[in-house]
């Protein structure tokens, strides 16, 4: 085995040594067998209690040689997947890869909802073990872990003729175009007799499903098998009425006079990678009714591809959005009829699973909340800022250390930490704006040995230099916006056109950064010295 540092230090003499290797596996198609596994390990999700195995994910630890491989034949199968995945899959490098835009969207139809007068349930699913689970066959040509599949179906409850329509629909390919056919074939070869270990045991054991998580493959080979799961469960939602279309009047900002033109925009499912969200507009007397049936559609198309939802708490919940004519009323009847329990249809005949009412769930790491509010996001944020003072204490602490120094790490803190993804936030109110203000002056005041009360903070603002905290989220902001013309899909931008007309919408809210960049000095002088 070759340590990941030699072909950092060593990369040329590596390549020249290893290429007849390589051009071998690329000719016969055939990996070695040691490339193909590796070390299985849990890792702790920082969330929760250590002793509990629930918190824990699974990860692979493989050979380097083949972490390089699997570099190579991922950026052969990209494009492929670019092609077949959904508009609205983000991650592992598609439509922008990142998690900012899949938030500001989905924050994004609570204010639809508001606009067209519509309940909105947001329903967030989760799955149970999701890249030990995967099924292959769903993405390649193998047999392997098909027997453990199909029992799988027959004891969720589907019945023969149903298992023969499944496997003859799933079986088929998903990547086949002339251009990644070589790769796909050599990700399947790769995927065939995949083995994995443990640490104390003295044999190895065959995996017959899964991807191994860690590779650089998983994350790429799972989008694509989700964009196989979303296309399926679009098709069952649409039959069912439950996917809402809406029409945009935009005005096209090329010139004042342009004339204006209609779009559509239908409110889809938003996921990245294994984790997804399914809005669901409806009247305030039937979102109940509604989200209980997308619920169930849900598990039977997840089911159908070998997929488990886990509905147990902090896992697959949903956030209720009551919005139109009597939604208080029905509100209250509905949470007192069925006190935060939503029941829902298995798969079998008779069986009956329960969706939690949650006001809060917490989706890739920000938190969202009934009609988007802030509370527990700027909550959770402010508790961030207090745990990374401790963390960083013997650096804010230390006389050795200079305070541009201080100011540079607690800076980067609060960029990739303190404010993460603040850019989709709605307009702060006061009160959380002062927490927010507090939190983030105590850094500052910890990286000047100044106690609270001896500086005001407009002192503390100008002898540091420090960035004021509003100005993170508005930098943050106009840098989402950049992002989104730049790399998201038309349908993003589509969407917050439909919400334009409110005040706390994300274009409204961007207008006033916009004008408050232009009152700026220095542009305001750059301006002037340009004519």
């Amino acid at each position: 085995m070759i340590a990941g540092d030699i072909y950092k230090h060593a990369a040329s003499a590596l390549a020249f040594v290893e290429f007849p290797l390589y051009f071998k596996i690329y000719q016969t198609l055939r990996p070695p067998l040691q490339w193909r596994g590796g070390v299985l390990c849990e890792l702790f999700k920082n969330k929760g209690s250590p002793s509990i195995i629930s918190n824990y994910r699974d990860i692979c630890i493989s050979d380097s040689s083949a972490k390089v491989l699997g570099k190579l034949v991922r950026h052969a199968l990209l494009p492929a997947a670019r092609g077949f995945a959904l508009e609205s899959q983000w991650g592992s490098g598609l439509h922008g890869g990142e998690t900012a835009i899949t938030h500001l969207y989905v924050r994004n139809l609570y204010h639809i909802a508001r606009v067209t007068g519509q309940s909105l349930s947001l329903l967030f699913l989760d799955i149970t073990s999701a890249f030990a689970s995967l099924v292959r066959r769903i993405i390649f040509d193998i047999e392997a872990g098909d027997e453990h599949w199909l029992l799988q179906l027959r004891a969720s409850g589907f019945s023969e003729s149903e298992i023969h329509q499944i496997y003859d629909e799933i079986k088929m390919l998903v990547v086949g175009d002339k251009n990644s056919t070589y790769a796909t074939a050599l990700a399947t070869q790769l995927h065939t007799f995949m083995w994995n270990t443990f640490d104390g045991l003295p044999d190895i054991s065959w995996s017959l499903q899964g991807t191994g998580a860690g590779a650089p493959l998983a994350d790429l080979v799972y989008v694509i098998a989700m964009a196989k799961v979303l296309r399926k469960l679009r098709c069952e939602l649409y039959l069912g009425d439950f996917i809402s279309t809406f029409r945009v009047r935009e005005a096209l900002p090329i010139h004042p006079n342009s004339s204006q033109s209609e779009r559509s925009f239908v409110a889809n499912d938003a996921s990245y990678v294994d984790d997804a969200v399914i809005p669901v507009f409806t009247t305030a007397d039937r979102l109940i009714e509604r989200t209980s049936a997308v619920a169930s559609t849900a598990l039977r198309i997840y089911a159908q591809h070998g997929m488990s939802l886990n509905f147990s708490s902090g896992k697959s919940e949903a956030v209720l959005n009551w919005i139109g004519p009597k939604a208080a009323s029905h509100e209250r009847q509905a949470m007192a009829t069925y006190n935060n329990k939503i029941p829902c249809k298995g798969i079998r005949v008779g069986d009956t699973f329960y969706l939690l009412i949650v006001k809060t769930y917490k989706h890739m790491g920000t938190k969202i909340s009934v009609g988007d509010s802030l509370g527990e996001e700027v909550a959770a944020r402010i508790s961030a800022m207090s745990s990374g003072t401790k963390r960083l204490s013997k650096i804010l602490r230390s006389k050795h250390v200079t305070c541009n120094h201080k100011m540079n790490v607690i800076t980067m803190y609060l960029i990739t930490k303190g404010f993460y993804n603040s850019g989709t936030w709605p307009e702060l109110n006061s009160a959380l704006y002062t927490k927010l203000h507090r939190a983030v002056l105590n850094l500052y005041r910890t990286a000047c040995n100044s106690k609270y009360g001896e500086k005001c903070d407009d002192q503390i603002l100008y002898e540091l230099g420090a960035v004021v905290p509003k100005t993170f989220i508005r930098i943050n902001r106009l840098l989402l916006f950049m992002r989104v013309i730049c790399k998201a899909p038309r349908f993003v931008f589509n969407s917050l056109m439909i919400s334009s007309e409110r005040n706390s919408s994300f274009i409204n809210i961007l207008k006033t950064d916009l004008t408050w960049l232009s009152q700026d000095d220095y542009f305001i002088k750059a301006g002037s010295a340009g004519g």
